[in-house]
């Protein structure tokens, strides 16, 4: 049987090539013409890889045509490819057969797929309330200023992109025009911070009044979101309005600090112009978007749950334990071991495409590049402005990032590889190496 590994490494990249055929067509853009195989194959990944990140405008290079198609790509991005296969699988047949239960569980992150039938069908109800919901909140907004059919454009393409925390947009500012807005900005904040905790987590909150518990990975994903929002807006502001004379008021200026905070992790949409922004919130910006969202939902980067094993790990080395246990529950070393080789493949990952991209586009400048990459591979869609200046290989070496980012490095590695290794008892001598 293929792994599911590969099964999902093979329909993200027929979907990414398919999306890349239609948006390559002349009637997706302005001008008529096509906007080219490159500029199509870079557009489709960053749509289906939920990440944001453009070399042509959106808002004016693409008609209503190539619009839908990008907001179609961002949905079955941001659900997953497998998800969407598996409920046309269950539109014709009733059951689900073992190898489809576990490519759906490799494609959602779900631990468990005993009730994943279930599972299915209100991931993907929940997903249309929350959409259509944050599409009619912010639709009166949208209205003041747009004609209704326009109106209406704006607030489903906004609401599916930030809820799959894809971070395009169809104004050609992303959302600085509002962000004064109260309205748009929480309602943006809530659809990516609903995406970004992932789908377990929704549904066990809902569920709480009924089953009374919810469970330890619930809880860690609950906390250190609120951690890095707080610690995330508190940074900014300092860093940005503290000691700034910006023409926003102390309302404004905690309310941009906020969303920045919040979509910097995963969805990569702005309200302010970056070109100003000091080197100090710059690296606040590239932490926030290694972390990432969370397992199982539309995000990318390490994962919040990854990011608390390793701190939770370094406290109990440091308190002499030798285990990790959190609220009295105990976390295998292996779940440990996983979390620091996925820290480390990333961070490996990451210095790589950043050479390749300093050799390729090396003038574009050090702190962009850096930027540029960890946006990427974290599918953020954030940039400096040097997307849209990418040399062609430039654009191929992000394209990778990308795609990296959306399944995953271990996934990667897991489905490209030919053979499983053979297990083996034989344990050789141990030996002491110095370190530190």
């Amino acid at each position: 049987m293929i792994s599911p590994a590969r099964v999902l490494l093979i329909t993200f990249i027929a979907g990414i090539l398919l999306g890349t055929v239609f948006l390559a067509l002349p009637q997706a853009s302005t001008t008529g013409k096509s906007i080219g195989i490159l500029n199509a194959l870079f557009t489709s990944t960053s749509a289906i890889c939920v990440t944001g990140l453009i070399v042509i405008d959106t808002a004016k290079d693409f008609t209503l045509f190539g619009k839908f198609l990008i907001i179609l790509l961002i949905q079955i991005g941001g659900l997953g490819i497998m998800t969407f296969s598996t409920a046309f699988f269950l539109l014709i047949k009733k059951n689900l057969s073992l190898k489809e239960k576990l490519y759906l569980k490799e494609d959602t992150n779900k631990l468990e797929i005993g009730n994943i039938r279930d599972f299915l069908k209100t991931l993907i109800a929940m997903t249309l309330v929350i959409e259509l919901l944050g599409a009619m909140i912010m639709f009166p907004i949208f209205y003041k200023d747009f004609k209704l059919l326009t109106a209406i454009k704006h607030s489903v393409f906004h609401s599916i992109s930030a809820f799959c925390n894809a971070g395009f947009s169809t104004f050609s500012d992303s959302l600085c025009r509002y962000s004064n807005s109260v309205v748009i900005n929480f309602t943006i904040m809530a659809l990516i911070i609903l995406g970004g905790i992932g789908f377990i987590v929704i549904s066990e909150v809902i569920n709480y009044r009924k089953n009374k518990r919810i469970s330890l990975h619930t809880k860690l994903v609950l906390k250190m979101t609120l951690f890095l929002i707080v610690i995330g807006t508190v940074l900014f502001f300092c860093f940005e309005y503290l000691n700034k004379p910006v023409q926003l008021s102390s309302v404004e200026k905690i309310l941009n600090s906020l969303f920045q905070s919040v979509t910097t992790r995963t969805a990569g949409f702005n309200t302010i112009d970056f070109s100003n922004l000091s080197n100090a919130a710059i690296f606040v910006m590239i932490i926030l978007m290694f972390i990432g969202a969370s397992p199982g939902s539309t995000g990318g980067g390490i994962k919040t749950t990854t990011i608390t094993l390793i701190i939770y790990s370094i406290f109990n080395a440091f308190k002499g334990h030798d285990s990790v246990n959190i609220d009295r529950k105990h976390i295998s070393s292996e779940l440990v071991m996983k979390s620091y080789m996925l820290t480390s493949i990333y961070i490996i990952t990451s210095i790589f495409f950043i050479f390749c991209l300093l050799y390729t586009d090396h003038l574009l400048g050090f702190r962009e590049i850096i930027f540029e990459v960890i946006s990427a591979i974290g599918t953020v869609g954030l940039s400096l402005g040097i997307t849209a200046k990418l040399s062609d290989i430039g654009k191929v070496i992000i394209i990778l990032a990308m795609f990296v980012g959306r399944v995953g490095p271990l996934t990667l590695v897991s489905g490209i590889k030919f053979s499983d290794a053979k297990k083996t008892t034989l344990k050789y001598p141990e030996v002491k190496i110095s370190i530190g």
